[in-house]
């Protein structure tokens, strides 16, 4: 039998996909070496992100210290911890920042994942746009939780990235193969953030103040965390 031009019979066939496969193995193996042994120095933000302001508006803020496991699990390169409270309502948010150079470590870190992994269980989340003294439109998610018997306790998380100096809410923005390199040249500009504002009531049919809490913070310290990220 004769066989058409281009046409490989089927041992050739099988051993060019063998061939194939141990290369792309190697590949990996050779690529998976250099990562481990590629060093973890963390990128130093300048300024780092604790030169926030203590006092944003109306809201006067104290930082909270983060348990060293929650840190070494996050693995951020810079973060942000405070308790926020504004002095005319009594409104109190937490607001959390985190970066690193190396985005796709931020990929697990998102509210709908880490929350529930705390107890907390997730009702909604939609998508808002906040005003912003300057006029901008700030995109962000909304997050609704509870727990506790008979839903005692609610949390609102209002969340969003900064994603080499751009705004985002879609974490699949870092998730491809180009956001999971090393970053060897510890380059500041090539990274993501995590911006973080919280607000917990009791019982959770206060969400809606929640809300207000959190998007009434956003629009006074949007700006104060952009100005702290490289563009």
């Amino acid at each position: 039998m004769t066989r058409k031009r281009g046409e490989l019979g089927l041992p050739w066939a099988v051993v060019l996909g063998v061939v194939l496969l141990l290369s792309a193995g190697g590949a990996h193996r050779w690529l998976s070496g250099i990562l481990r042994r590629t060093p973890s120095t963390r990128v130093v933000l300048e300024p780092p992100l604790s030169s926030l302001p203590l006092v944003v508006g109306s809201w006067e803020g104290i930082d909270i210290s983060i348990d060293d496991r929650v840190l070494e699990v996050a693995g951020a390169d810079d973060y942000l911890n405070r308790r926020y409270v504004d002095r005319g309502s009594g409104q109190v948010v937490n607001l959390y920042v985190a970066y690193t150079s190396r985005p796709a470590k931020m990929l697990g870190h998102r509210p709908e994942v880490c929350y529930p992994a705390n107890g907390w269980t997730h009702t909604t989340t939609k998508e808002e746009r906040v005003p912003l003294p300057d006029g901008q439109l700030l995109a962000c998610l909304i997050h609704c939780f509870y727990r506790g018997k008979g839903e005692s306790e609610g949390l609102v998380v209002l969340n969003y990235y900064m994603l080499e100096g751009e705004r985002t809410t879609q974490w699949s923005d870092f998730w491809g193969p180009q956001w999971r390199l090393p970053n060897l040249s510890h380059n500041p500009s090539y990274y993501v953030a995590q911006v973080q504002i919280s607000s917990s009531v009791a019982p959770a049919s206060l969400l809606e103040r929640g809300e207000a809490a959190v998007k009434n913070f956003a629009r006074e310290v949007a700006d104060e965390v952009d100005s702290l990220l490289p563009q």
